[in-house]
């Protein structure tokens, strides 16, 4: 899709940033780094900004982040860096995304190799968690193979996330990057059975997991087999390929019903209004406690979707060319023990009309086949606090270990897997 077809979210220039960053205290006990997911050293790198080197700063940012400028575009920081600032006491906290996002933007540091292991590795997904395990490892010395079950490379960064958030070029810088480094990408390849997986395990000298959650879990009604009931994945997989594909796939499409309350939800609403398509979300819960950003949820009125807190479906029937889904009105219960309230059947239902019923909801994992390979009950891999699973060689991060979270998470994540491969396969 065209980084062109929806305005690209603006960032600072460069007066606005140095202005921004002259609200900076340098705080002493630096709270902002307590509230970032990678502890980035942000005080540090606002500083260098602020004394005229650019290039330190982004140096100091990349030590920690190498996707900074994704994470400036995407990352929680109303309740991460920016959320832990002194100044949001005041409802002014200092914009820690739009200064990192111009200082990755503006500068741009060559990744430099420093060999300390020797090996082949093998990564299972190229979303964050396999992009930034694949950069350490690559920078490490190691030879570098990732395979993905799409056509393009980026994961969620490519598919799930819409371009007026994190535009394609900025994507595609990265993935340059990695493949100037010699990191080989094999697109188009679904490893799911056990003999593929055993395979993997012989010809390379460790393995990464990081598949996300691909596959979508379906909800536990009556009639969600409809063909007109999708999964957010592929929706915003047609939304990125562009207007005229939209268009063509979705060519009847009116109305459309989207069910949940997180950050793939509002997207999925925002993208559906932007394609000009009337739009209805519900959500099991009360809107306060959507799991989304705040900022998110709050611009969903400027994008004329309507919200339906506190109703969840019962049926799906079809209706002609739309289908009715038919929700059960709730209510919260809350107790000491469940503060946020256990859902429970309210009096009364409220039927909706839709061409296309989208299920933005939680997902599943496809790593299952791996023999040994520990999972817990709701099916995600069970590792220790450096990546590493329950068979050797094989490490797991992201998604795939943690359920649905933050881009910054699985950077993480792919950033610690990274770590232990390269000490397990040190030549020192």
């Amino acid at each position: 899709m065209s980084d062109s077809h929806f305005p690209e979210q603006q960032g600072y220039t460069h007066d606005e940033a140095v202005l921004e960053a002259r609200r900076c205290l340098n705080c002493k006990h630096q709270p902002c780094v307590d509230g970032c997911v990678a502890h980035m050293n942000i005080p540090g790198m606002i500083q260098a900004f602020l004394q005229g080197n650019g290039d330190a700063a982004k140096g100091i940012s990349s030590s920690f982040n190498d996707f900074s400028e994704i994470c400036g575009r995407v990352c929680y920081q109303e309740i991460q860096c920016q959320g832990s600032c002194v100044f949001n006491k005041l409802g002014k906290p200092i914009q820690i995304g739009k200064l990192e996002r111009y200082i990755s933007d503006t500068y741009e540091l060559p990744a430099e190799v420093h060999p300390q292991a020797q090996g082949h590795i093998a990564i299972i997904g190229s979303g964050p968690a396999g992009l930034a395990c694949a950069l350490d490892c690559a920078k490490a010395g190691l030879k570098v193979t990732v395979f993905d079950k799409n056509d393009e490379i980026g994961g969620v960064l490519r598919y799930g996330i819409p371009t007026y958030r994190l535009p394609r070029k900025v994507l595609d810088r990265r993935v340059n990057e990695l493949k100037q480094l010699g990191v080989e990408f094999l697109l188009n390849q679904t490893i799911k059975d056990e003999v593929e997986y055993e395979q993997l395990l012989i010809k390379y000298d460790a393995l990464m997991i990081a598949v996300g959650s691909p596959d979508i879990n379906t909800i536990n009604t009556v009639g969600a087999e409809h063909p007109k009931v999708i999964g957010w994945e592929y929706f915003l997989k047609i939304v990125n390929d562009g207007t005229d594909v939209f268009e063509s796939t979705f060519k009847n499409v009116k109305d459309i019903l989207i069910i949940g309350g997180g950050n793939v939800a509002m997207d999925v609403a925002k993208s559906a209004a932007l394609m000009n398509r009337n739009v209805d979300l519900i959500y099991r819960r009360t809107i306060p406690l959507m799991p989304a950003r705040r900022v998110e949820i709050e611009e969903l009125h400027n994008y004329s979707v309507r919200v339906h807190e506190l109703r969840d479906p019962i049926k799906i029937t079809p209706f002609y060319d739309q289908v009715i889904v038919y929700c059960k009105k709730t209510k919260l219960e809350v107790s000491k023990e469940y503060p946020r309230g256990i859902i429970v059947d309210d009096e009364g239902t409220e039927a909706f009309l839709a061409d296309l019923f989208v299920l933005a909801i939680g997902s599943g994992n496809q790593a299952q086949a791996i023999q040994d390979l520990n999972m817990d009950e709701n099916n995600k891999i069970i590792v220790d606090d450096q990546q590493a699973t329950s068979v050797p060689f094989v490490y797991a991060a992201g998604d795939a270990v943690t359920g649905p979270k933050t881009v910054v998470h699985a950077l993480s994540s792919g950033k610690r897997a990274a770590k232990s491969i390269i000490a397990a396969l040190s030549h020192e």
